[in-house]
């Protein structure tokens, strides 16, 4: 059973630290254990599942077996019957393939490239500016559930950043103070 931890997802450079609780964010159906309430064939689909780990050996070789390997930089996120269930750590783990699915979370540190954009300053001077995010995923669960494309939604954050930043200064501000704009 998952216990409800708080989930940070922190935006150093725009100063906004956003704390929340999981339970206040997805309600109390992802805390609670789905053993509990999935009802009708869950217990037969439990127990064929069940079966198929006990022939570890015959499905060790190929992917559509209970044995899923997690690398390391991972993060497995064990979903049963639609819900989650718990976080698996890096190594090889049993599941039981016909009622849970486990997807896994890259928790590596990347780099995300922004094209040039045109933008207009203060002063109405045309600029070009281009930049790089680098980023790390702190809390799985809301980076698989909440958001359907983080990748995208972080680059539109830092677009629309980039247009209120450089339209608040003049062209000899940006110029002069690149390094304290840039924190």
């Amino acid at each position: 059973m998952l216990q409800a931890e708080p989930a940070k997802v922190l935006f150093d450079g725009l100063g906004l630290n956003i704390a929340k609780n999981l339970n206040s964010i997805y309600g109390e159906k992802y805390v609670k254990n789905p053993k509990d309430s999935a009802g009708g064939y869950a217990g037969c689909i439990r127990c064929c599942g069940n079966c198929c780990k006990t022939s570890c050996i015959v499905f060790a070789w190929c992917d559509c077996g209970p044995t899923k390997k997690i690398s390391t930089g991972n993060i497995g996120l064990l979903i049963e019957f639609g819900r989650l269930v718990k976080k698996l750590p890096p190594g090889l783990h049993l599941i039981n393939p016909c009622s849970q699915r486990l997807m896994i979370v890259d928790i590596r540190t990347k780099v995300l490239d922004i094209p040039p954009q045109n933008l207009l300053t203060k002063d109405n001077v045309t600029i070009k500016v281009d930049a790089f995010i680098t980023y790390r995923i702190v809390c799985p669960e809301l980076a698989y559930f909440s958001v359907q494309d983080f990748r995208s939604l972080l680059m539109n954050l830092c677009k629309g950043l980039f247009k209120t930043v450089v339209a608040e200064r003049t062209l000899t501000e940006l110029l002069n103070d690149r390094h304290g704009i840039s924190k």
